[in-house]
């Protein structure tokens, strides 16, 4: 039965949106969610909906079909955006697709012809309202922060206020200019000059791959291009990926240096040689 699918999947989407509160890859490292909310967290809401309209409507309807195909759209246009700005796809996010692709056309083929029972109907109306709660209390926000503050309360702090920028432009390795957002996920940098930089690497290879920042590398010296795969596999990261900042942030002027959006201020942690 579609419906009760869509219910399964919506809880499975919710527990990984607390056991993974950011994109388990850097596809989602500009729009993490949208209302600072986990797009886990939205596709729970979608499924529960989903759900709720296939049990209601187990003989095939129009509005349940566009609802249903709009949403599968919307998500492989996203995962779509992020292979082509990123050229990385989260490997939970394109399983979600196969499935939100698939299921409509189940629902148009194979529609149920049994009756729905009172004990599966009422548990589907309340399955979007509760997720609409959950949407709105958030409280995947905050989680996986422990190990990031871990991190990032060692050394000198400096904190910024609102207005001080945390958009930072930098490059993919294959020179593709793109915009991160400290204020959706940390920001490391270091300099493959830097000695002092190994341990802050070392530590970001010890987080769990769904808490490291994202890496910038700045400060750069001629032939640091080629150095810095090296310099990350030798500290646990192996593969990581990382950009470039040419011309770092001008409140940047340590490294390492973890950029972390707290308490909707800019914060840094800074340690390691000045430039």
């Amino acid at each position: 039965m579609v419906g009760l699918f869509y219910a399964v999947i919506s809880l499975v989407a919710l527990a990984f949106g607390f056991m993974y509160p950011t994109c388990l890859s850097n596809a989602c490292v500009q729009l993490s969610g949208v209302f600072g909310r986990s797009w886990f967290l939205w596709g729970a809401l979608f499924y529960a909906l989903a759900a709720a309209l296939c049990l209601k409507n187990v003989q095939r309807k129009r509005y349940v079909i566009a609802f249903l195909a709009g949403g599968a759209t919307l998500h492989t246009a996203l995962i779509a955006y992020s292979y082509v700005v990123y050229g990385s796809i989260c490997p939970v996010c394109w399983k979600f697709a196969v499935l939100g692709i698939m299921l409509p056309i189940v629902y148009l083929w194979m529609p149920y012809a049994g009756a729905i029972t009172q004990k599966i109907w009422v548990p589907a109306r309340v399955l979007p309202v509760v997720m609409v709660a959950i949407l709105v209390i958030n409280p995947i926000a905050g989680i996986g922060e422990s190990s990031m503050t871990r991190v990032t309360d060692r050394g000198d702090v400096k904190a910024f206020d609102q207005d001080k920028e945390h958009i930072i432009t930098v490059s993919t390795a294959k020179g593709q200019v793109i915009k991160l957002n400290i204020s959706q996920k940390p920001v490391l940098f270091f300099a493959v000059w830097c000695p002092h930089c190994d341990d802050a690497l070392r530590e970001i290879a010890a987080l769990p791959r769904h808490e490291r920042p994202d890496i910038v590398v700045t400060y750069l010296e001629a032939g640091d291009h080629a150095k810095v795969p090296g310099k990350l596999a030798k500290n646990g990261l192996g593969g990581e990926r990382y950009y470039l900042s040419e011309s770092p942030p001008q409140w940047l002027n340590l490294v390492p240096t973890i950029a972390v959006w707290r308490n909707s201020k800019l914060e840094l942690n800074e340690g390691g040689y000045d430039d």
